[in-house]
């Protein structure tokens, strides 16, 4: 078992008993970390800590949870609107796990890509792949970031993936993603939960959105913290692609295939049950930690899993596709490519994302 599921089997309402004592102890952690998360947001509300305002309009995508909301996504889908729009917009990133040593890193100039995933980061890699005409930087400062984008790359929008929490950068727009299927009753501050920030904080949204939607679920109690306009979406499968972005099956491919599936995300069982929905027979599935880097070991027991069950594909999400590209596969490998589908407030989001809305 990873320490990754250890952890999540410690904060589940189901633990079990002789997960207590270090339930506790994170529940202890919690409430001062939570102390902390409160009055960081009092300072920046009340203007003791500073809230700079960048030249062009920013938009802000985001949530309150750790992981596996569609953050990226709702990021690519925003970036393509506003290009739609006939904006040129660029993505400010955090860039976890990047192991550059520079303050400020450009992945793409929105032409070309400039470094890899294992000194961007697996989601902006991702997103530089995926977006053309779409610059992506990474840096901890989000207003340093964006300073640099408008000089030296004549963006005129900018768009902070998993900003919701950068408060020191005013926003023109602020959408914050909730999973539809989290219920949140018994949810704490991390790390005794999966909260960033007490759910009241959902009210300093602009728009709500629930990602991932289920028709017959209730809305989770957040909405009673927010006053913002919501919207819903799901999330669907748009393409299957080979490495080089060459060749392309149709999503009806799927219906009765033999799949070999793995990934390193948060929440694989939900990619899992995605492939099941379109049809897929996933006779091995393989989960790695969140943003894992995969090594050869890894590529061969998967190739071994998918001889042994007689798989006729093996299927990987986009976001560690970008980390498999010096690897060589013996057997066809795809690339699944997810999209928004919207079931509820396109028009709402179209509205704000219009060039009246936040010139």
């Amino acid at each position: 078992m990873s320490l990754e599921s250890f952890y999540y089997q410690i904060i589940s309402p189901n633990r079990k008993f002789y997960h207590l004592p270090v339930f506790a102890v994170l529940k202890f952690i919690s409430l001062f970390y939570s102390l902390i998360v409160r009055a960081r947001v009092w300072f920046y509300q009340k203007n003791i800590f500073e809230v700079r305002r960048l030249p062009v309009p920013v938009i802000s995508v985001g949530n309150l949870t750790l992981g596996g909301t569609g953050k990226t996504p709702m990021t690519i889908w925003v970036a393509q609107k506003l290009l739609a729009n006939g904006r040129q917009p660029a993505i400010l990133s955090r860039g976890y796990q990047a192991k550059t040593r520079k303050q400020i890193e450009i992945v793409s100039d929105g032409n070309n890509i400039l470094i890899g995933p294992e000194l961007s980061g697996d989601e902006p890699a991702m997103m530089a792949r995926r977006l053309k005409g779409v610059p992506v930087i990474i840096s901890k400062d989000r207003y340093e970031a964006g300073t640099l984008a408008i000089e030296k790359l004549g963006v005129d929008s900018l768009i902070l993936d998993d900003g919701y929490q950068r408060l020191d950068v005013k926003r023109d727009l602020n959408i914050l993603l909730i999973d539809h299927s989290h219920g949140f009753e018994n949810d704490a501050i991390f790390p005794a939960g999966t909260l960033r920030e007490p759910l009241k904080e959902a009210g300093r949204a602009d728009l709500i959105c629930f990602t991932k939607t289920i028709k017959d679920n209730q809305d989770p109690p957040i909405i009673k913290y927010v006053s913002a306009p919501i919207i819903k979406s799901q999330m669907v499968i748009k393409r299957l692609t080979d490495l080089e972005l060459k060749v392309t099956k149709d999503i009806n491919d799927l219906k009765g295939l033999r799949v070999c599936a793995f990934c390193g995300i948060a929440q694989p069982e939900k990619f899992k049950k995605l492939l099941e929905l379109y049809g897929a027979e996933v006779v091995s599935f393989s989960s790695f930690p969140d943003h894992h880097y995969f090594n050869r070991d890894d590529i061969k027991n998967v190739e071994e899993k998918a001889r042994s069950c007689e798989a006729e594909i093996i299927l990987t999400t986009e976001k560690d596709s970008v980390k498999l590209l010096e690897f060589s596969f013996s057997m066809p490998l795809f690339i699944v490519v997810l999209d928004l589908n919207w079931l509820q407030g396109e028009d709402v989001l179209n509205r704000l994302l219009s060039n009246g809305s936040i010139s």
